[in-house]
C-alpha cells in the first residue's frame, strides 16, 4: 500500500490546472491576501535559518527522553505541519500580565521613587506639609500594586498551578499542511473553514510596519480559485522577519517539505522523524547520510554552521536575485 495518498504533492507531475479567474489580477484583490509579489514554484533547496535556530540540538535531546512532552510533536512531524492557536480569554490573560509587567511595573517603581524622595523631604524640619503628599502617593502606590497583581495572577495560576495539577488547555487549530495527502487545510475558530490540495495555492510575500515604522515581511498562502477571507499565514510558523531574504526561503522550504518525491529539508527540528518518511528514508540509505548528524551536535556547533550556511546563502540569494 502506498504511504502518500493520491492527493499528495509530486513535483514531477503536476495535473493541468485551469487558469485562476479574472478577479485575481484586479485591483481590491491586490489589496487583500494577495498583497505583495506572487512567488513561483521552484525545487531549490534552502536553509530557513529562522526555523533552524529556533531550536538547539540539546533542546530536541531533551524532548526525546520526554517524548509524551514533546513539543515538536505539536508543531511539525514528518507527516504534517500545523500551527495551534490558543483561545481569546488565555491571550486576554497573557495580555494583561504583560501590562501588569511592562505597563503598570514602571509606574510602580516612578511612585517608590516619588515616595522616598517625599520621606526624605520629611526629615527635615518644618516639612510638615509633605506629611499629606506622602500619605497619598503610598495610597496611589498601593492601588496600583493590587491591579498589577490582579492582572498577573491568572497569568501565574495558569503558569504555575496548571502544571502541577496536569490541567492541559485547549488550543485551536489554524492551519495543516499535510506532506502524506498534500492537502492544504485553513480552520476558523477551530472549525474546518476549507480544504485544497497545495498545488492549487500561490504563495505571495509582502510587507508590514511594526510600531516604530520598521519593514517586516509576512508571507501568505492563498488559494487559487476561491475569494476567501482567511488565508494559510505562512509566516505564523516563524517570529518577525526584518530580512527578505529570511522570509523569502521560507516558500522553497515548504515546497520541499510538501512534494514527496524529495526528501524532507535538511532541519534539526525533521531530523527525528526522517525515518519515518518514506521518500527520506530510502534518501539518507542512498546518500549515507548519519541518522543523528544535527541532535549529536554541540550546541556551540550547530550555532556556528548554521550561520556559516546562512552567511553562503545571503551571498548567493543576492548574486541570484530573490526569485
Amino acid at each position: 500500500m502506498n504511504y502518500y495518498t493520491h492527493t499528495a504533492y509530486r513535483s514531477d507531475n503536476i495535473p493541468d490546472l485551469p487558469p485562476p479567474p479574472a478577479g485575481n489580477s484586479g485591483f481590491w484583490a491586490q489589496m487583500g491576501l494577495r498583497a505583495g509579489r506572487k512567488l513561483q514554484y521552484n525545487n531549490k533547496e534552502v536553509l530557513q535559518t529562522d526555523l533552524a535556530l529556533r531550536w538547539k540540538p540539546s533542546e530536541i535531546r531533551a524532548q526525546e527522553q520526554e517524548p509524551a512532552s514533546s513539543m515538536l510533536d505539536n508543531f511539525c512531524t514528518h507527516e504534517r505541519i500545523s500551527t495551534v492557536q490558543p483561545p481569546f480569554w488565555f491571550r486576554l490573560i497573557i495580555f494583561l500580565e504583560k501590562f501588569a509587567r511592562w505597563g503598570i511595573g514602571p509606574i510602580i517603581i516612578v511612585m517608590f521613587l516619588v515616595e522616598i524622595t517625599i520621606y526624605s523631604l520629611n526629615m527635615l524640619p518644618n516639612v510638615d506639609k509633605y506629611n499629606t503628599l506622602s500619605i497619598k502617593t503610598f495610597q496611589v502606590t498601593i492601588t496600583f500594586i493590587l491591579i498589577a497583581f490582579t492582572c498577573a495572577l491568572p497569568a501565574y495560576i495558569i503558569g504555575e498551578v496548571f502544571p502541577r495539577l496536569n490541567i492541559k488547555l485547549n488550543a485551536f487549530p489554524v492551519f495543516e499542511l499535510n506532506r502524506r495527502t498534500g492537502m492544504v487545510t485553513v480552520y476558523r475558530k477551530g472549525k474546518l473553514y476549507y480544504s485544497h490540495p497545495f498545488v492549487e495555492f500561490d504563495a505571495y510575500l509582502g510587507t508590514l510596519a511594526d510600531h516604530q515604522g520598521s519593514p517586516h515581511y509576512f508571507m501568505n498562502l492563498v488559494h487559487r480559485y476561491h475569494q476567501y477571507d482567511r488565508a494559510c499565514g505562512l509566516s505564523d510558523l516563524t517570529s518577525r522577519i526584518y530580512r527578505e531574504d529570511n522570509i523569502y526561503t521560507l516558500w522553497p522550504m515548504i515546497q520541499q517539505y510538501m512534494d514527496v518525491t524529495r526528501p524532507l529539508p535538511d532541519m534539526l527540528f525533521l531530523e527525528p522523524y526522517r525515518q519515518l518518511d518514506p521518500t527520506t528514508k530510502a534518501h539518507d540509505a542512498a546518500t549515507g547520510r548519519p541518522e543523528r548528524y544535527w541532535r549529536d551536535m554541540s550546541d556551540e556547533e550547530y550555532e556556528r554552521i548554521i550561520h556559516q550556511q546562512d552567511a553562503e546563502q545571503r551571498k548567493a540569494l543576492k548574486r541570484d536575485g530573490l526569485r
